[in-house]
């Protein structure tokens, strides 16, 4: 079973890429398709998010090996 870093590891080398050609937001109340050109920000913004997450879960384990 993969951990957190491996899972957004996973995403940012392939989901992520793969939403810069388009994506659909699913919601309660129906979709939103996103295609062509306006993918590339929103594929962009969630790049910097995962790469936040992924730096902070590394600084929490590098930091838990600190005190170890």
């Amino acid at each position: 079973m993969l951990n957190k870093q491996e899972w957004i590891s996973y995403d940012l080398a392939k989901k992520v890429p793969d939403m810069r050609r388009g994506f659909r937001i699913e919601t309660h109340y129906g979709e939103i398709d996103i295609d062509g050109e306006d993918a590339k920000p929103f594929a962009e913004l969630l790049e910097r998010l995962l790469k936040k997450k992924l730096a902070a879960l590394n600084k929490d384990i590098n930091q838990g090996e600190a005190h170890d």
